[in-house]
């Protein structure tokens, strides 16, 4: 290696220095490139899991309706069968609609997961219209379906990795839309079965009571958990609370409407005697209004994400510019010492095959900005070359690794070989 170097030309040596330079930068070029490539990247794919995510909340909020209106049915309501069964067909487009939704997404399990939950619909759905189950048994297998749906929809958020959100504002962002509001709105849809059951009876039991009282303490925390998460999302990203508007305030608003209206109607009501169309109506609406809301946060959710795929590739192609200026520039100032380095050494080789062959007329230009070139400019200037002897020579080399030896041991070449160049501008010297 150390022969090889040696006997390598200047321009190839410093071309040398420069490879290597440039494979010390390749490194963290790469890094960085790769963290920026990456962080796309999983932006883009959090995106794609947006539309199957949305595609299954609104499965869940068709599966919840058609779970009050089937508890109305199955407790003596027949006015609400042709609705339930109109419902029963917006399931089945909703449910076609998320296979193809995560059929694109590409994950496999999550496509099993969901055509189990599709066959337990068909049967639940089939045994409903047939009134082979009675209420509370519709109401349980509803609810475990639902359970399953929102299971997918979070299985979902993971695999996505909406979940892990690194910036701020999306991660509380996605905590109040895909964690808390879900619970909201499931809380709300059985307080709405089980009233609409009970409306068409008549009559609740103190556990009847107890229980849609025990769903709506539930319904309050997990609405005061999601106004927490959007509070630290538009704190984080001010922007979102512009893409929101008024949707979180109605959405506060609503809960508790609804949450009063069961409350008044069922839960203290010594009789009730609210028609049960009126209050599945009421509730209805009332969750909608939460889904209004999730809807309104996936579009800022869309957003979010949407500016870290840009913020990333503005410091992708920031950074790539940085470093192609760096190149470049450090590319010119090697060529420059270079060039100015091969020339001088050219220049000397010049002057000394010329005085090795007898010719002691060369003439060479003082130039350059170091010591001796700052020194024989000053003498140009005051016409001190003209009557100034110049000698350069040397008491002695060094091994330096030749015959195995460092400094001046023994009478070898490389250190009697000393240089001993004389210049002398008086022309009767040109003679000698």
């Amino acid at each position: 290696m150390v022969g090889l170097i040696r006997n390598l030309r200047f321009s190839h040596k410093f071309l040398l220095i420069a490879m290597i330079g440039l494979l010390m930068l390749a490194v963290p070029t790469v890094i960085f490139v790769r963290v920026n490539l990456d962080k796309i990247a999983a932006a883009q794919h959090e995106v794609a899991g947006l539309a199957p995510i949305q595609d299954l909340m609104k499965l869940t909020q068709l599966s919840q309706q058609h779970r009050g209106l089937s508890a109305g049915v199955l407790a003596g309501n027949e006015a609400q069968a042709t609705v339930r069964q109109a419902k029963a067909g917006e399931v089945d487009q909703a449910l076609d609609k998320a296979q193809a939704a995560l059929g694109q997404f590409g994950d496999a399990k999550l496509k099993t997961a969901l055509e189990k939950i599709s066959s337990d619909w068909k049967a639940l759905s089939g045994a409903v219209a047939s009134k082979a189950l009675t209420g509370p048994e519709s109401f349980a297998r509803h609810t475990a379906m639902i359970a399953e749906q929102l299971s997918l929809a979070d299985d979902t958020v993971n695999s996505a990795g909406i979940s892990l959100d690194p910036n701020a504002a999306g991660y509380h962002l996605q905590a109040a839309v895909l964690q808390y509001m879900p619970r909201v709105t499931e809380g709300l849809g059985q307080i709405r079965a089980r009233g609409s059951a009970l409306l068409v009876k008549g009559q609740a039991s103190g556990e009847d009571k107890v229980r849609i009282e025990a769903l709506a303490n539930g319904i309050r925390g997990s609405m005061s958990s999601a106004r927490k998460s959007f509070n630290l999302a538009t704190a984080a990203n001010p922007a979102i609370q512009t893409a929101l508007g008024d949707t979180l305030n109605n959405a506060v608003v609503a809960t508790d409407e609804g949450l009063r209206l069961a409350d008044e109607k069922i839960v203290r009501a010594e009789v009730l005697n609210l028609p049960s169309p009126e209050y599945f109506a009421a509730m209805t609406k009332t969750i909608d209004v939460q889904f209004g809301l999730i809807n309104a946060a996936f579009g800022a959710l869309r957003n979010q994400l949407d500016q870290t795929v840009a913020a990333a590739r503005r410091e992708l192609m920031a950074g790539g510019a940085i470093i192609a200026a760096f190149v470049a520039m450090a590319a010119w100032v090697m060529v420059l010492i270079t060039r100015t380095t091969v020339g001088s050494v050219n220049k000397a080789l010049e002057v000394a095959e010329a005085v090795a062959g007898g010719d002691l007329s060369a003439h060479i230009d003082a130039r350059g900005n170091d010591e001796m070139g700052k020194l024989f400019a000053f003498m140009e200037e005051r016409g001190l070359m003209d009557n100034t002897m110049i000698v350069f020579c040397a008491d002695h080399g060094d091994f330096l690794g030749d015959h195995w030896l460092g400094d001046k041991e023994l009478f070898h070449q490389p250190v009697v070989r000393t240089p001993l160049i004389i210049y002398d501008p008086d022309t009767r010297a040109d003679a000698t």
